[in-house]
């Protein structure tokens, strides 16, 4: 059922219809090949593009220029419903022409068959979108889906100055601990390796949905995002305090807080500028630690909590020659 809203891929239709017969049998043969959705939606409209490209006699790689999304028409909504919040598919061919010799491959290929060679030279192309995160929302709920398309993420700034994260998503050997530490590192200013990632145990991560689906960076890591994002403005005011400026004027750069248009400044209680472990403004939270859950609402670009809508991205991919 995924690969409905696949089908189309990075090209543009004025109308489409999807049918899906299932077939229950005990005698089905035996296949390594996994039916995720995607991959079947991509041989299909991938093999009509060639033949398509045969039928009206250009070259195969043409037919899909002449029919994708062109950059400037982003956000774009498919035929199928999904929104595609970006992408520049004519830039990311024409790298892929240049890397392989495209042109010279079908000047080749040309030659070849005119003399008749007895080894021939085949060029094959086709391009792939993704609809990852088992999204959107709206389409799992419409479908009765009982799970997917939310994840919960907290980041807890230490008094040593180390930041704790914890990840409902569960890494099994794919590097999820190096990924989420670097987005964290980068959003906090932090060291990379002043980030600890906790995952897995139910003592520590009391919710998430684990990891499936191509969701664990899309949307347990913007879940890191956002809940990074609110330890920073949990902590302006506290930094206004101590720089006796207003919390309107302070900014945040590189793990430090700064008044804007001036050298003054506060950080993370490593520097001898200031450091936010120190008095506080009366009635302020003291404790530097957020969370943030995430409900998608769209497959490319946006996911939701009770609170706040916010951006992101899981751009479909080209996969050009």
């Amino acid at each position: 059922m995924l690969g409905a809203f696949m089908f189309n891929a990075i090209y543009k239709f004025p109308a489409y219809h999807f049918a899906c017969q299932t077939v229950l049998t005990n005698k089905t043969r035996t296949d390594a090949y996994r039916g995720a959705g995607r991959p079947e939606a991509t041989y299909a409209i991938e093999r009509l593009m060639d033949e398509l490209a045969i039928e009206v006699g250009v070259d195969p790689l043409e037919i899909r220029e002449k029919n994708w999304i062109k950059h400037e028409e982003f956000p774009f909504t498919s035929v199928a419903g999904p929104e595609y919040d970006s992408g520049n598919y004519e830039a990311a061919t024409a790298k892929a022409k240049a890397a392989f010799g495209y042109d010279e491959l079908r000047t080749e290929q040309k030659q070849r068959r005119e003399s008749k060679d007895r080894i021939q030279l085949g060029i094959g192309i086709s391009t792939f979108t993704e609809m990852c995160g088992l999204a959107p929302s709206r389409v799992l709920g419409s479908l009765n889906y009982g799970a997917g398309g939310w994840e919960h993420a907290s980041v807890r700034m230490l008094a040593t100055g180390k930041v704790e994260v914890v990840t409902g998503t569960s890494a099994h050997g794919r590097g999820h601990e190096t990924a989420f530490s670097q987005i964290v590192a980068d959003r906090l200013g932090v060291a990379f390796e002043d980030v600890e990632v906790l995952h897995g145990d139910t003592r520590v991560a009391h919710r998430g949905l684990d990891t499936y689906g191509s969701r664990s960076l899309v949307v347990g890591g913007e879940a890191l995002v956002k809940a990074a994002d609110k330890v920073i403005e949990k902590a302006k005011p506290i930094a206004a305090h101590l720089l006796e400026a207003s919390v309107d004027d302070i900014e945040f750069s590189a793990g430090r807080f700064s008044v804007r248009g001036t050298d003054r400044g506060a950080g993370d209680g490593r520097d001898r500028d200031g450091d936010l472990r120190g008095p506080q403004p009366a009635g302020r939270d003291r404790n530097r630690a957020s969370t943030a859950r995430r409900r998608t609402t769209r497959s490319t670009s946006t996911i939701r909590t009770a609170r706040t809508c916010v951006p992101w991205r899981s751009t479909p991919r080209p996969a050009a020659c």
